[in-house]
């Protein structure tokens, strides 16, 4: 995901695997930012595109790592997934100062 405006920077996001978390979220009628919990169920269609997007993007390579904020809602569906195919995954939790969250949505938005 390239720089822009608001994280001059850039994301390090796959925008691959961003447009497939943002197409998960949006099949349970979320985004990235809805308030209230949901629960991702069982849904075969989904775990073959994400396994089918990891494939593509990691099947090479013996150690991998996926940067996307969506994950944190989404990791259920990924975990299942990731183990019908042997791949163990880990949640890294990073974690902000709260004010400088706050600061950076707000030059965003």
């Amino acid at each position: 995901m390239p720089a822009n405006s608001s994280n001059e920077k850039g994301y390090f996001e796959d925008l691959d695997i961003y447009h497939l978390n943002e197409q998960i979220l949006s099949s349970y009628g979320r985004t990235w930012d809805s308030l209230y919990p949901f629960e991702v169920v069982k849904n075969d269609f989904l775990k073959r595109e994400i396994q089918a997007i990891y494939r593509q993007k990691f099947e090479h390579c013996s150690v991998s790592v996926i940067k996307d904020p969506r994950i944190s809602v989404l990791f259920p569906i990924w975990q299942e997934a990731l183990r019908e195919l042997n791949v163990q995954s880990y949640a890294v939790i990073m974690l902000r100062k709260p004010v400088e969250v706050a600061d950076s949505l707000k030059r965003r938005d």
